[in-house]
């Protein structure tokens, strides 16, 4: 039972339109106030732990119902006003009214939930370490969506709106770099002057869907995706000259105080000061769907990818690479992540689900050798030009499933001393964790952006290994999410 529930024959439904007062007990896990109806859960966004709100019920569900505060009763010592003025409405920043401390320690407490309902209540306190986070913990994201909606004469750019599709319209994300602002007016501007019609998800009428655009922190290049309904898309060759004029105009007078001092990988590279566009590309995506991205893509000036640096590395990245979105934590994350392997240069190392390669190549430096497998092809391609960019020689690069690829490889007499397990939201294939397991690896680091099926997958590999630590590292300040890495060491094996 989640520790929010009481038995069925206790809970009395409220009405739709009712009108309470409630006592905020918690956050829930998306970063909602939860209180309690006599005794029935509910959800209310910007409500914080001892807060007394009155409460309108929209939404009543089997299990829960979810209502908006229209009073403050009673205010948390633990609130501030939200820096950016769209917090309540746009759906990026859940909790950016709590202090960013407590924001860390919500974030920690929720791991340790999870692993209390996984029945690890016994280790939770002790294995999960508080939370790294920004001393800055604004301007970080380097990837950015941003929806263009309304008409031809009030074009909308902005974010969605919390569990909805509706455009809030915007010129500044505090969360975001400022370039991405810059090029969102300056695309903003173009619709307008050439009267270029947003695209209406309804109807399935005008042009104009999406903005996307993708940065180096370290190396100030820029890319531009511009994703329309259709391959006509007017006076583009102005828009190139604005984007790249507009851009290379802004520098940061600020970028001095976001960079690293040199780390344990010889680290010495700055934020960039000055940004240029490099890369501006046209995405086609004439469907009827939720995904921003079409499957046609055309190069419409300059390189096909940007370049980023990571841990002192160089990675290319690629219009539908995966990469970290936040630069500056990333190195946070990678250097936890050698830290937690504890690599020496006899160790054989796996890297699965390895992507374009960003872990391996970094972990090249401390192993005796490091093969990363990846089912994406194109990513597996990425891989390989990031390992020949950066000279790293004792890196193979696999194109396969890796449940599948691990047992063969393992009875072929193939040598792994660590693995590394970086997968998406979903967690691991069981067929995986099943291989891992028989596999005799004696060391395993798995790094997740989903502290739910981190969790599940660790109760599937308790039987085996022995979770050491979970350090959370947060990669997303002011939303819901949490990045978390555990190390975990086989039973019976002295290390």
């Amino acid at each position: 039972m989640n520790k929010h529930e009481i038995p069925e024959g206790k809970k009395r439904l409220p009405a739709e339109g009712l009108e309470v007062d409630v006592e905020i007990i918690d956050l829930n896990q998306h970063g909602q106030g939860v209180g309690r109806i006599d005794g029935f859960i509910v959800f209310a966004d910007d409500a914080l732990p001892g807060e007394l709100v009155r409460l309108v019920i929209d939404t009543v569900k089997k299990n829960y119902a979810v209502g908006y505060v229209t009073k403050y009763l009673r205010t948390s010592a633990d609130r501030i006003t939200a820096p950016c003025s769209l917090a309540a409405s746009c759906g990026g920043c859940s909790v950016q009214t709590l202090k960013y401390d407590k924001q860390l320690e919500w974030k920690r407490n929720y791991i340790i939930n999870l692993l209390r309902r996984a029945r690890m209540d016994n280790i939770a306190d002790q294995i999960v370490k508080p939370v790294i986070g920004m001393e800055h913990p604004w301007f970080y994201r380097a990837k950015v969506q941003i929806p263009f909606a309304g008409v031809a004469k009030n074009v909308k750019a902005g974010f969605y709106a919390r569990r909805s599709h509706d455009v809030v319209d915007g010129d500044i994300c505090l969360i975001q770099h400022p370039v991405a602002d810059l090029i969102r007016s300056t695309v903003r501007n173009f619709l307008l002057k050439h009267e270029i019609e947003p695209y209406n998800e309804l109807s399935h009428s005008g042009v104009f869907r999406h903005l996307v655009i993708r940065m180096g922190f370290y190396t100030g290049q820029v890319m531009v995706i511009l994703v329309t309904s259709d391959t006509n898309m007017p006076h583009v060759e102005d828009l190139q000259i604005d984007l790249k004029t507009a851009i290379a105009a802004w520098s940061s007078p600020e970028a001095d105080s976001y960079n690293n001092e040199a780390d344990g990988f010889n680290n010495k590279d700055k934020i960039a000061q000055k940004y240029e566009l490099v890369s501006l590309w046209q995405n086609v995506n004439h469907k009827k769907t939720n995904l921003i991205l079409g499957d046609h893509f055309q190069l419409l000036a300059g390189k096909s990818y940007v370049e980023e640096k990571i841990c002192g590395l160089t990675y290319r990245i690629s219009p539908r690479a995966f990469f970290q979105v936040n630069p500056l934590q990333t190195n946070v994350l990678y250097k936890e992540v050698v830290r937690l392997a504890g690599l020496t240069k006899q160790d054989y190392v796996l890297d699965l689900y390895c992507g374009t390669g960003s872990i391996s190549l970094l972990l090249a430096e401390f192993a005796s050798d490091v093969k990363g497998v990846e089912i994406v092809e194109a990513a597996i391609e990425d891989a390989k030009v990031n390992a020949k960019i950066n000279s790293i020689t004792n890196v193979e690069f696999v194109c396969a499933a890796a449940e599948k690829w691990l047992p063969e490889y393992l009875a072929e007499g193939g040598k792994a001393d660590v693995a590394i397990i970086d997968p998406p939201r979903k967690g691991c294939d069981p067929e995986l964790i099943s291989a891992i397991c028989d596999s005799g690896i004696s060391r395993i680091v798995y790094v997740s952006c989903n502290p739910a099926t981190l969790v599940r997958d660790l109760e599937l590999l308790s039987e085996t290994y022995t979770l050491v630590t979970i350090q959370p590292v947060d990669m997303f300040p002011h939303s819901d999410s949490i990045e978390c890495i555990a190390s975990l060491i086989r039973k019976n094996v002295h290390i």
